[in-house]
Order: C-alpha cells, then structure tokens, then sequence
C-alpha cells in the first residue's frame, strides 16, 4: 500500500529528561495516525558506532533535517539520511513493504577521532543534499556539521564530507569520498546542494571585532572526487565571478 507520509525527528532534547528527543516518527500524513516509530526501546535502531562513550543505540537527540530519497519524482522513497545533536549521520531504510521491517542505522559520524560526549563535537542541523553516484543505485551524502541555532564557540571546527553508500555484506556503511575540516572559527552556514556533479555549500569566517560581519565564502566542490583512493579530493569549478 502507497501512501503519503512524514519524518518526524524528535527534536531538541529537553534537560532533565533522558530520552526526550531520542526517537524518530513515520506518521500517515492524511490520518496522522502513527506508522512507525524509532527509539532506544523499539527494537529498531541499531548503532554499530564504535567511538568512546557510545552506550545505547540513540545517546544524541535526533534533531537534524530530514533528507528522503526517492528514484523519481513522485516516486516511493526507499531511504532518508537524518543528522543528530551528536555529529552522527543516521540511515532510515524503508525500503521494505512491511513497516516492522523499516530499520534506523547508524551510518557516519563527522568527529569519529572524538568521544561522544566531546565538547567539540558540533550537531547536524542542516539538512544533507543527496544524489545518485557513479555506483547504480548508491547515494552520495554530502553534509556538514554546525547549526544555525549554535555560535561556533573558539576551539571548535566544522567539517564537511562527502560519503558514499557501501555495502558492507550485512548492512550499508559510509565510504569517505573526501573530508573538508573548515579553518577554526569558520562555520558552516547552509543546506549543501548537488547541481552537475558539484557540491555547493556556504561558510562564514569571524574576523575582526564583535561588529566585523566576517568572510563569507560560496565552496564549490566535486561532489565525489576524481580519486577514490584520495579523502581529500576537493576540486572547485566556480570561475572568478563565482
């Protein structure tokens, strides 16, 4: 059965309450009747990060936009990326007709060299642009860390990836196609977007005093890199009036 449908994430967490936030919601967007849901106790999350200080399978609120795909417009979508208030990219697969076969997995964590609770670490609050890669029937995630609800506080730096669908044998994991770590106090400022096989995004640099607007800067980046072998394949295509 084909019906219309809307991705809740649950939100920024409230303090005090351990789980709040920590849950996603499919609800049926002509009844609102709730289809699925995905928390730490729903038996449908499954969190194969290995970094320190990762002990359930949603330890971060689930707060980032959701980014659907679908093969065509007005197609049936098979898959979303969400981002959390961790730096982790998750993976909602409902691929499948049944709903109780619809799975949350852990997909790619932007600061994996930092512990979970790092205070370093930035959230996901913009939403990843996605696209078909050179792989048939793989996406390309190209996302970054930072939120426009959060100042960029000194010591901490933003980063940008670009990451491939890979089977793995048992489930889908990312593929680094390269990783931009922005200079420190630079932000990263909007919705990425892929337009011809480039990565477009926005950042904004503190410079000067409190009343200094700052350097903003248009990136434009192939969106998967000439070498696969190489993470840091970034390569602008904007002329001089870009």
């Amino acid at each position: 059965q084909q019906r219309g449908i809307a991705i809740i994430t649950g939100g920024r967490a409230i303090d005090g309450e351990d789980q709040s936030g920590k849950a996603v919601y499919i609800v049926d967007l002509e009844s609102g009747q709730l289809i699925r849901e995905f928390c730490n106790s729903c038996g449908n999350v499954f969190d194969t990060n290995t970094v320190a200080q990762n002990n359930d399978f949603l330890d971060c609120s689930m707060e980032g936009p959701v980014a659907a795909y679908d093969a065509f417009l007005g197609g049936v979508i098979t898959r979303a990326f969400i981002g959390d208030s961790c730096g982790q990219m998750w993976r909602l697969d409902i691929s499948q007709a049944d709903p109780e076969d619809w799975r949350l997995e852990f997909f790619h964590d932007a600061f994996a060299n930092r512990n979970l609770n790092h205070p370093h670490r930035r959230p996901l609050g913009l939403q990843p642009a996605i696209a078909v890669g050179s792989n048939p029937g793989r996406l390309v995630v190209v996302y970054g860390s930072g939120s426009p609800d959060e100042a960029l506080m000194p010591g901490r730096r933003d980063r940008v990836y670009s990451v491939s669908e890979y089977w793995n044998g048992s489930s889908f994991e990312a593929q680094i196609n390269w990783e931009l770590i922005l200079d420190n106090r630079e932000a990263f400022t909007s919705d990425p977007l892929i337009f011809d096989q480039a990565a477009f995004f926005t950042t904004q640099s503190a410079t000067g005093g409190m009343c200094n607007a700052g350097l903003g800067r248009l990136w434009g980046l192939d969106y998967v890199g000439d070498d696969p072998d190489e993470i840091d394949d970034l390569v602008a295509a904007m002329d001089e009036d870009g």
